[in-house]
């Protein structure tokens, strides 16, 4: 009997060392990959007196931010946010070149969240939504959102969220889904 539950014990954790592995290693080069890009981006310097604004439109639905997630075998990030927070950071790195606002330099940011207008619903309801004249009230709320574009572009367009003193968000429907965002320094 205790030879049996020493080679179950053996196989749960070489199945578990299998599993996280591998992905703990590509998660950690990743990281460190990621420090050193951090390390090597040039800071926004502002020569020319004006306040430096930086304008980048996301496209597709806006995702909010999940909670990780806890089972038995330990914690994840919902797959879904994790894709949506590496997009929104590949989107920067790819748009804005590598651009870091300067570290304690405050940071004023604008969100428009566009929802997809639902398929589902009253004609009515529809052109409601269309026209702005209907604002989603309904989940996910606001804050989730925001915390995915702040958890995406943080490290990237500013050393760390703390810089940002003011925030500005609107969430609205339009046919044409997206996140607008805006960030500028404040004078």
């Amino acid at each position: 009997m205790r030879i049996v539950l020493n080679e179950l014990i053996q196989n749960r954790n070489q199945m578990r060392s299998q599993q996280t592995g591998p992905s703990m290693k590509q998660s950690q080069q990743k990281k460190m990959k990621l420090l050193q890009s951090k390390r090597e981006l040039p800071n926004l310097r502002n020569y020319g007196g004006k306040p430096v604004k930086i304008n980048l439109t996301i496209p597709g639905a806006p995702v909010p931010a999940a909670r990780p997630r806890v089972t038995r075998w330990g914690t994840y990030t919902p797959p879904k946010y994790k894709a949506y927070k590496d997009g929104v950071s590949k989107l920067f790195q790819e748009t804005i070149d590598h651009v870091v606002f300067e570290e304690g330099l405050p940071l004023k940011m604008t969100l428009k969240f566009y929802r997809p207008i639902q398929k589902t619903g009253s004609k009515k309801f529809k052109s409601q939504k269309a026209n702005h004249e209907l604002l989603p009230t309904i989940k996910p709320d606001l804050d989730n959102y925001i915390k995915a574009i702040l958890d995406g572009l943080n490290g990237l367009a500013w050393h760390d969220d703390n810089q940002i003193t003011t925030i500005n968000a609107t969430k609205d429907y339009d046919d044409n889904p997206r996140v607008e965002i805006e960030i500028e320094e404040i004078k």
